[in-house]
């Protein structure tokens, strides 16, 4: 533990929480022992100490799973709030921080509240070293970020420790945005913010942190105004996707033989997916690439990453039964851990449901939550629709508490007919079923609910929804395995039960039990229905009938038909809120077991003494099987009819799932106008646009857990479960056969492509005819081509950038090729652009091989504004000179760049220093300087530099341009040209500095220098670069 901390005044700080501390072989006992004595004299309930020297039955422990079940018989009934460790390094961290969300901070935390006398925010003192954001509070701007896009840079924050904010405030340190135009910008300026406390980014600055894994310097990613935001971004987002590579790629691989479908509707720009592809494989999954959605069927996707529920892609990717579906949420959870986990496991954790709740009608706060749980309450009040706030005030229509204590509880329950005072539980079923709770319902006003049982704390309602589940399939096959007469208790085995098991009941001594199959039958449908509590006790007990074994098996299949085809009805309601009590009774049934349990105890002991034995024969319970078969199988015809009938293509509209994300109504309105989907990857504002296909919600809903009837069926008998496995497996077999042979036919047609991609091409070709349609109108009588062709391969800067597709293959037609982006397989010969610019892709375009022409942005105007009005006289006149830029000589030009070596390599310049306060930063200054020769560029940090921070100039000049020969050769010596038209020799040290107080301090340290007194020192400006670049000369 740290050195130092003394002792307090007592107080009632941490009054009603209880403690775990962590004491590793590194902490001092002492140090221990006084974080322990500080919380107690300030009031803990409890505090308890674990010792890591202990954990040596944990080390048995090889998965999540039985970690997790150690640690809910550990601690499950401690009711654990905070954990105090100065290390993340002890075995059930990542249950305890990421599946129970219980904070884990370091002892500073304890001392920090104490000296400040409140609770502070935890993650400041996380002890995690991959947590370098924990200092930062971080504001997404909403007004051009996309809804995938918003939910992926938020999980990416909280991951490296950081916190979300909704408004910008004093505590704000860092704004992401993309323009210099964002509203929040200017809302920071208006408001006369300081700049330097606030920092506005592009997302690149997180991208680069992220795959670093470390703090990088924000200059080079800052938003400013004297630059081209547009051209800035894109070199920035070349760097950190080409250049900068992941820093733990081998430790990271827990996606190994995961297979991933993209849905449709992740709607992120195209950088951000690709940094997103990039960052699956390096976790070492992989990217299903398919052509249509109905190609899902047949692909070997065994993950899907989707927005929401009900597009056909998740219809598809549900049906298949062995896909994992969950969301960004999930896979951020899993890089956290560092381990593939199923999505079901946590509600947020799958694709998100529709919206129930407009904004004004859950505005949302909470209290005696910290930490991660406060994330979890706000994104799932979020996909609720609602909106939540930090603070309590009449505006707010619900408060969520753990705990019956606090000013907030006190204050909210005066406004009892304003307010809602509720407990978690209350949010988490409202998600779960879609359903609007009745918030006066006596288990939402439960505020020690997680007392008693460790699964009913926030984040666990999957998890205990599925145990409840097992023990309901369990026990009906207890039931139909057992034999009649009365029921010996067997005492559990603790090295065999099921933890859980211990937690849901208290034991029970004497029960006996007569009951028939039908009976069972009844029983168990009733129970998903209603549960009786007796059904949950009974399961720790074993169940004995007379029954035939030929009755018992024809039970049992009864029961899976018609428990399946129960579960299958009530999640096709699940979204009809006059269609889905069963199922609301169903979810409150599961949980009211537990907490009536103690309660009802004796009255089952009591029913069970007297059993009513009905009567039954096996052909009652045939019939019954087969008629149950018979409903269910129509309704999958209907169901199949129904989804065929709805696969209609439409417009994808994300906006409603922006509700809820600002604070106020206004913002939120603001915001819905302001957002733009398009399809990813992102393509021109203008001309044609790509749609997002979806599909409508169908009646038909497949949204139930497969893995509840897996459960159900495993009832089943040993050698009808084996015969069902070699079924499976021919057809599985077979199904691979087709889906390789398939598969590798379409990749010899479309290559191996995303559904995106094939999208383009798709609509790249239906643009290229019409674009010919277009042209050929302009022909004259007699005429087979086109009448005008160029050979122009063009990068265009500072204009074009909303060009139509359909533009573009239209200016293809007449010999034009107009990219965004330059890249080295295109043999680039043009720069368009509206003026002379110092932009980065007009300063490179000087490196063009050979640059031909400089040409102004109006000679492309002209070309698409005379095609569209159809003015063949145009084309009969248009030179290429009457659009060339009057500041440059372009015959000149293209013959400088037609020389075998670059710019700087002509000087003998190869190896440049560079300040690191250069505006537009260095990174991209430095990919400029290399497309004209320099090989290498040294970073100096402007504020403390040395002698030996430079990096030397060293020019081999034994190898001249020209002699391909390979012999040495007397070559004529290197100069350099100054400003003032003086000339140099070659330099031995070249820096590149924006003050001439750096100038001077660069001077006086070499003349320091004995040695390097007599070397040769060029210090220049940036400016000097550009005009070496646009004169081509040094």
């Amino acid at each position: 533990m740290d050195q130092g901390i003394t002792t307090s005044i007592k107080s009632k700080l941490f009054e009603n929480l209880n403690f775990l501390v962590i004491a590793t072989e590194n902490d001092d006992i002492n140090e221990t022992t006084k974080v322990v004595t500080l919380l107690e004299d300030n009031g803990c309930n409890s505090c308890l100490i674990h010792d890591t020297k202990d954990e040596s039955t944990t080390n048995e422990l090889t998965s999540s799973k039985d970690l997790k079940k150690w640690y809910i018989k550990t601690f499950g009934s401690k009711n654990i709030h905070f954990i105090i460790s100065n290390t993340s390094n002890f075995r059930f961290y990542k249950i305890a921080e990421f599946d129970f969300l219980v904070p884990i901070v370091t002892p500073k935390w304890v001392t920090a509240c104490i000296s400040t006398r409140r609770h502070l925010r935890t993650s400041l003192f996380s002890p995690n070293p991959n947590h370098f954001f924990r200092n930062f509070q971080i504001c997404i701007s909403t007004y051009s970020m996309k809804f995938s896009e918003y939910i992926f840079y938020s999980e990416l924050i909280n991951s490296l420790g950081g916190t979300i904010t909704h408004v910008i405030n004093n505590k704000t340190t860092h704004l992401i945005a993309i323009a210099i135009d964002d509203p929040a910008i200017i809302a920071i300026k208006e408001k006369g913010q300081n700049n330097t406390i606030i920092k506005s980014v592009y997302p690149t600055w997180l991208v680069q942190c992220f795959k670093e894994r470390k703090y990088i310097d924000e200059s080079p990613h800052l938003i400013t105004e004297d630059q081209n935001n547009s051209e800035h971004l894109d070199d920035i987002w070349r760097f950190v996707l080409d250049d900068v590579v992941f820093s733990d790629s081998i430790k990271y691989q827990f996606l190994k033989n995961k297979r991933f479908i993209l849905a449709m509707n992740l709607s992120m720009n195209k950088n951000t997916y690709s940094f997103f592809l990039q960052l699956i494989k390096n976790c070492g999954g992989s990217i299903v690439r398919y052509i249509e959605e109905s190609d899902i069927e047949t692909c070997d996707g065994n993950c899907y990453i989707g927005d929401k529920i009900g597009t056909k892609d998740y219809e598809l990717s549900l049906s298949k039964g062995n896909v994992e579906l969950g969301n960004l949420i999930w896979f951020f959870h899993m890089w956290s851990i560092c381990e593939f986990v199923p999505p079901n496991t946590n509600l947020l954790f799958e694709p998100f449901k529709k919206k129930i709740f407009k904004s004004s009608e859950l505005i949302l706060t909470y209290t005696n939550y910290f930490g991660r749980q406060r994330s979890y309450i706000q994104r799932l009040t979020e996909m609720l629709g609602g909106i939540s706030t930090t603070e309590l005030s009449k505006r707010n229509t619900h408060l969520v508490s753990r705990m019956p204590v606090g000013k907030k509880f006190f204050q909210a329950k005066k406004w009892k007919d304003r307010c809602q005072v509720i407990n978690h539980l209350w949010l988490e079923r409202t998600y779960k079923t879609g359903i609007k709770q009745d918030p006066n319902s006596s288990e939402f006003q439960d505020f020690k609910i997680d007392e008693d049982d460790i699964l009913l704390t926030l984040g666990q309602y999957n998890y205990k929804l599925k145990q409840l589940e097992d023990l309901q399939a369990l026990k009906a096959d207890d039931i139909m395995n057992s034999n009649n007469g009365d029921m010996t208790p067997i005492k559990n085995d603790d090295d065999n039960e099921d933890y859980i098991d211990t937690i849901l009941s208290p034991p029970i001594k004497s029960i006996s039990v007569s009951i028939t199959a039908t009976e069972a039958n009844k029983k168990l449908l009733t129970s998903f229905e209603g549960i009786s509590r007796g059904d949950v006790i009974d399961n720790q007990l074993k169940d004995e009938m007379v029954a035939s074994k030929e009755l018992s098996n024809k039970g049992k299949r009864s029961i899976e038909t018609s428990a399946n085809y129960l579960k299958e009805e009530i999640r096709k309601n699940n979204d009809d809120e006059d269609k889905s009590s069963t199922q609301h009774k169903y979810e409150k049934a599961l949980f009211d077991n537990i907490k009536e349990a103690k309660n009802g105890v004796n009255e089952v002991i009591q029913q069970q003494k007297e059993p009513t034995p009905v009567q039954c024969t096996a052909q009652d319970i045939e019939e019954e099987t087969k008629l149950n078969i018979n409903v269910h199988a129509a309704k999958e015809a209907e169901n199949t009819r129904t989804l065929k009938s709805n696969e209609i293509v439409l417009k994808q509209d994300y906006s409603h799932l922006f509700d809820g994300l600002s604070q106020e109504d206004n913002d939120k309105d603001q915001l819905l106008r302001t957002n733009a989907i398009t399809t990813t990857p992102n393509i021109s504002r203008h001309s044609s646009k790509l749609k997002t296909p979806t599909a409508i919600e169908s009646n038909r809903s497949r949204s139930f857990d497969t893995s509840i009837v897996a459960s159900t069926d495993s009832s089943g008998g040993s050698g009808r479960r084996a015969a069902r496995a070699k079924a499976e497996k021919r057809l599985h077999e077979s199904i691979e056969s087709l889906n390789e042979f398939e598969k590798n036919s379409k990749k010899k047609r479309i290559g191996n492509l995303l559904p995106a991609e094939i999208a383009i091409l798709e609509e790249k070709k239906q643009n290229e005819k019409l674009a010919k349609e277009i042209v050929s109108k302009l022909r004259r009588d007699g005429e087979r081509e086109n009448v005008l062709q160029f050979s122009i391969n063009a990068i265009s800067t500072g204009c074009h950038e909303d060009i139509g597709i359909l533009d573009l293959e239209i200016l293809n037609q007449f010999g034009i090729r107009l990219y965004p982006e330059i890249t080295s397989d295109i043999n680039f010969n043009t720069v368009i652009a509206p003026k002379k610019m110092r932009t980065a892709k007009f300063l490179k375009s000087f490196s063009f091989h050979p640059l031909k022409n400089i040409l102004l942005s109006t000679f492309i105007d002209d070309i698409l504004k005379n095609i569209h009005i159809g003015n063949n006289d145009f084309f009969q006149g248009i030179t290429l000179n009457d659009y060339k830029l009057k500041e440059f000589d372009n015959s000149l030009i293209e013959k400088k760049t037609r020389q075998p070596t670059k710019l700087f390599e002509r000087a003998g310049i190869v190896t440049i220093n560079l300040m690191n306060d250069l505006i537009g930063g260095t990174e991209i200054i430095s990919s400029i300087l290399k497309c004209h020769g320099i090989k290498h560029t040294n970073v100096i940090n402007h504020k403390k530099f040395g002698i030996s921070d430079i990096v030397e100039n060293k020019y081999d000049n034994t190898n001249d341009e020209g002699n391909n020969t390979g012999k040495k050769r007397k070559t004529t010596k290197k100069r350099i040209r100054l400003n003032d038209g003086k000339f140099i020799d070659c330099p031995n040290y070249v820096i590149v500095a924006t003050k001439p107080l750096q100038a001077k301090k660069l001077k006086k340290i070499m003349n320091a220098d004995e040695e390097l007194s007599n070397k040769n020192v060029l210090i220049v400006d940036w400016d000097w670069c550009v005009n070496m670049i646009f004169n081509l000369r040094c």
